[in-house]
C-alpha cells in the first residue's frame, strides 16, 4: 500500500513538473539581409496618420474621448511634430503617407495636415494618397460644446489642389478616374501611388466605403505605366492604403483590395516585388512567391512606427521604428490606451473562472504585440505566462486570437529585405 502510495506522489509531482515548465515557441529565423553600404535612395513611409484639426473641437469633447479603437487621437499633433522632426534630422529623399491622412475627411484637417507637411524641408519631398476616410466623407463632424455637428468633407476634386506640393504637381502621369499618379523617384525606379478607394461613390450610393478596388480604366493606366518603366528600363514599387496580401483572415473583406489576385498577376508579369500599405493599424509584413505587402501601422496606435526603405541596386531593405518626443513617453503612454480598450472590450464567451483576469490580461498584452507586429514580446509573453498559455490553448475564445498566437512562430514584421529583380 505504501509502495502505491509513492508512485502517487512522484507521478502528481511530475505532473505538477510538466504543468509548471514554461512554454517556448521556437524563435524563427531572421529573414536574410544582403544588402551593404549606403542605398541609393531614402524613403521614409507612414500611413493613417488620422490628424483631426484643433479647430473643430473644444474643451468640451477633448480628443481622447471622441475614438474607442485604441488610437491615442489626443497625440495626433504630437506625433506628427515628432515625424516632422525625425524628417528633417535624418533628411530622407522621401516621405510617403498611405492614406488616412484625416480623422473623417474634414476640409480643415487636410489643410491642417498640408500645413504641418510644409513645415519638412527641401531635402525631402513629401508624396501622398488618399485613404477611405480622406475624401467624400460622410461623417465628416467638428466637436463642440458637448455636441457633435457636421462640417465640411473634402471632395475628391479638391484634394489635388490641397496636396498639389505633395504628389499632385509634377508626376510623370495621373490616372483620370481616381486620384492614381506615377513619379519618378530616380531614373531607375518609379513609384505607382495608387488610390484604391471606392470614396467617390459615397454620395450617390448614400453609405460610408470602406474596402478598396481597382476599377477597369485605372488597370489599365497601371499596365500603361508599367509597360513605359520597363521600357525606360526603370523598376516599380507601388503604394496603396488597402492591402495586397491579407494580413489577418478576419480582416479581408474590407481590408484586401478587392480585385487583388488581379493586381498582384499584372505586376508579377513586370517584375513589381514590393507593395507598401496601410488601413489595417497593424505592422505586418507578409509575402507570396517573392512579393511583399508591407502593412505600416497607425501612427497614433501603439508602436507609432514610421518605416525606412533603402534602395539599394538589387534590392530593397526595409526597418520601422518608433517615434520619440520629449513631450510624452510615447510606448508607454500608447501600450496603456490600447491595452485598456482591448481589455475593457474583451467580454469572453468561455468561462474562465478564477483564471478570468489573467486570461484578459494576456490576451490584451498579446493584442498590443500583435498590433506592433512584436513578435519577440509575443513569445515571451508565451514563455512567461506558461499556464494561461495552454488554458488558452484547450478554450480558445476565438479565430481572430488563435491567428494572433501563430504569428508567434514567424520573424517579427519590423524588418524585411525585398529584392528588386
Amino acid at each position: 500500500m505504501k509502495r502505491n502510495i509513492s508512485y502517487v506522489i512522484i507521478l502528481f509531482a511530475a505532473v505538477l513538473l510538466l504543468v509548471s515548465c514554461s512554454v517556448v515557441i521556437p524563435e524563427p529565423s531572421p529573414r536574410p539581409s544582403t544588402v551593404t553600404g549606403s542605398p541609393e535612395l531614402t524613403v521614409f513611409v507612414c500611413s493613417d496618420i488620422h490628424l483631426l484639426s484643433d479647430s473643430l473641437t473644444d474643451e468640451t469633447a477633448p480628443k481622447s474621448k471622441l475614438t474607442s479603437d485604441g488610437r491615442c487621437q489626443d497625440l495626433d499633433y504630437v506625433l506628427m511634430g515628432a515625424l516632422t522632426d525625425e524628417v528633417n534630422r535624418q533628411k530622407p529623399d522621401y516621405l510617403v503617407i498611405t492614406g488616412d491622412l484625416t480623422f473623417n475627411g474634414e476640409y480643415e484637417s487636410h489643410t491642417a495636415v498640408a500645413s504641418l507637411l510644409s513645415e519638412i524641408g527641401d531635402e525631402t519631398k513629401v508624396l501622398v494618397i488618399p485613404g477611405n476616410h480622406d475624401y467624400n466623407n460622410l461623417s465628416s463632424m467638428q466637436f463642440k460644446e458637448s455636441k457633435m455637428s457636421p462640417t465640411r468633407a473634402l471632395t475628391m476634386e479638391e484634394f489635388p489642389s490641397v496636396y498639389a506640393d505633395f504628389g499632385y504637381t509634377g508626376a510623370y502621369s495621373y490616372d483620370e478616374e481616381t486620384l492614381s499618379y506615377c513619379y519618378r523617384l530616380s531614373d531607375s525606379l518609379w513609384g505607382l501611388f495608387l488610390d484604391t478607394n471606392i470614396s467617390r461613390f459615397n454620395r450617390e450610393e448614400s453609405m460610408q466605403t470602406v474596402g478598396g478596388q481597382v476599377s477597369g480604366s485605372t488597370f489599365r493606366w497601371i499596365e500603361k505605366m508599367l509597360k513605359e518603366a520597363r521600357e525606360a528600363g526603370a523598376d516599380v514599387i507601388s503604394f496603396s492604403h488597402h492591402n495586397l496580401i491579407t494580413h489577418h483572415p478576419s480582416f479581408e473583406s474590407r481590408y484586401t483590395l478587392g480585385n487583388a489576385a488581379a493586381i498582384k498577376e499584372l505586376f508579377a508579369s513586370y517584375g513589381v516585388k514590393l507593395n507598401m500599405s496601410g488601413h489595417l493599424h497593424i505592422q505586418s509584413i507578409k509575402e507570396e512567391n517573392g512579393f511583399y505587402d508591407i502593412s505600416s501601422a497607425s501612427l497614433l496606435d501603439y508602436g507609432c512606427r514610421y518605416g525606412v526603405i533603402g534602395v539599394y541596386p538589387d534590392a530593397f531593405s526595409y526597418s520601422s521604428f518608433t517615434l520619440s518626443t520629449d513631450a510624452v513617453d510615447i510606448p508607454s503612454y500608447t501600450f496603456k490606451k490600447f491595452y485598456d480598450m482591448y481589455y475593457a472590450k474583451n467580454s469572453l464567451k468561455t468561462d474562465f473562472g478564477k483564471n478570468t483576469e489573467a486570461v484578459k490580461d494576456f490576451m490584451a498584452k498579446a493584442n498590443c504585440y500583435y498590433f506592433d507586429g512584436d513578435t519577440a514580446s509575443l513569445r515571451a509573453l508565451i514563455s512567461e505566462n506558461s499556464g494561461t498559455y495552454r488554458l488558452l490553448m484547450k478554450k480558445m475564445p476565438s479565430d481572430y486570437f488563435r491567428y494572433i498566437i501563430e504569428t508567434a512562430k514567424e520573424p517579427d514584421s519590423h524588418s524585411a529585405e525585398v529584392q528588386r529583380h
